[in-house]
């Protein structure tokens, strides 16, 4: 399984200038993308990763984080996504919210 084309609406509404970045995990698989510097309220990250698929895991957690240079990265949100679709279509371009600290973000 690979991901590809992450995308993310709405971020200004929790950091007002966003350097995000997302971290993927799988298992005791992980990757992170490269930082969106100044990636605005709606950056996408490109970046392709590859998954091995393990029988009866069916999720995979998402996470994005605001990238700090001085201080500890800020926590923006996360989501375990479910993969039912991919296993089923080989795909899956639907939305969904991320879970914040003060309510939910849209992650496509």
């Amino acid at each position: 399984m690979h991901t590809r084309g992450l995308r993310m609406r709405s971020l200004g509404q929790v950091h007002p200038t966003p350097d995000p970045y997302v971290c993927l995990e799988y298992a005791s698989t992980k990757f992170r993308t490269r930082t969106h510097t100044d990636g605005g309220k709606n950056p996408t990250f490109q970046e392709k990763f590859i998954f091995s698929l393990i029988e009866g895991l069916r999720e995979i957690t998402v996470a994005v984080w605001n990238s700090n240079t001085i201080t500890y990265d800020d926590f923006i949100g996360n989501r375990k996504v479910q993969l039912q679709k991919v296993l089923s279509q080989g795909f899956d371009d639907s939305s969904w919210p991320l879970q914040t600290k003060t309510g939910r973000l849209q992650l496509e």
